[in-house]
């Protein structure tokens, strides 16, 4: 009882330091965009819904390259998945007990899928950067970073799935082929080492989900949240329409100053 509540306080803690990292980051960011000219929703509304749909859900514009539009598409929807996956290792961990999902087991074989086709995409995607070596993909350490942390990820979520399985003595299951597997090899281990290890995979899952929550706001991937939004709240006008707008107004532009 008293290693849970610990477990639970320090999960509070640490969590809520992340989020409010996290809010205060996008709030300066925030203010910056405040700068710009606020956007008028009511005009053409039906087509920013459109684009929106299209653009963000169908991932359209990364299909011009159909290669990483696929590797785009499956680590986009991939991650969606994987949140309602990650929000279950978490209760567990904290309460010890799984989501009423309905269907679990079959929710657990989904997860495993989503996990191996993300690490293949995320290999495939190493190999374009570095084995093809194209010249539009930086090479380096800062974008390595975003490979580390997702291979990370999806190696903490399978073998937190996987002592899970040892603690509760659970038999390989092809419903759960990858995590029984892993469990497998380490079906050895005493029941304390396995609890302990639970819990260090549990936490590491954490910690790389928060410092991903911390990190992406403050580096070139903040267009994964900032993306959708501009889609929705963009100009829909071109810039000639605006031009010839101003020129009706008297050419207050900069054109017109200099004349």
């Amino acid at each position: 009882m008293i290693p849970q509540l610990i477990n639970a306080l320090l999960f509070v803690g640490i969590t809520g330091w992340a989020v409010y990292m996290f809010a205060t980051v996008v709030y300066r960011r925030y203010l910056y965009i405040r700068l710009g000219k606020p956007a008028n929703l009511k005009q053409d509304l039906k087509e920013r819904l459109s684009q929106f749909v299209i653009q963000v859900f169908g991932q359209t514009k990364l299909f011009k390259d159909s290669k990483s539009g696929i590797m785009h598409f499956i680590v986009f929807y991939g991650f969606i998945i994987l949140q309602f996956g990650a929000l279950d290792i978490i209760w567990k961990g904290l309460s010890g007990n799984s989501l009423p999902i309905p269907g679990h087991v079959g929710f657990i074989l989904m997860q495993e899928i989503t996990v191996a086709l993300i690490l293949l995409a995320i290999g495939y995607a190493a190999y374009r950067r570095y084995g093809e070596k194209l010249k539009r993909l930086k090479r380096g350490w800062k974008p390595s970073i975003v490979v580390f942390f997702i291979t990370t990820l999806m190696a903490s979520v399978l073998l937190t799935m996987a002592f899970e399985r040892l603690m509760e003595g659970l038999a390989w299951s092809g419903m759960a082929p990858i995590s029984s597997s892993i469990a497998a090899v380490f079906a050895w281990m005493p029941a304390v080492a396995v609890t302990v290890c639970y819990y260090v995979f549990w936490w590491l899952h954490l910690i790389i989900l928060l410092s991903f929550l911390i990190y992406v706001p403050q580096s070139k991937h903040f267009h994964l949240i900032t993306a959708p939004i501009n889609i929705l709240v963009r100009r829909t006008d071109s810039g000639q329409a605006q031009q010839a707008r101003s020129g009706r107004r008297g050419g207050r532009g900069v054109r017109g100053r200099q004349d």
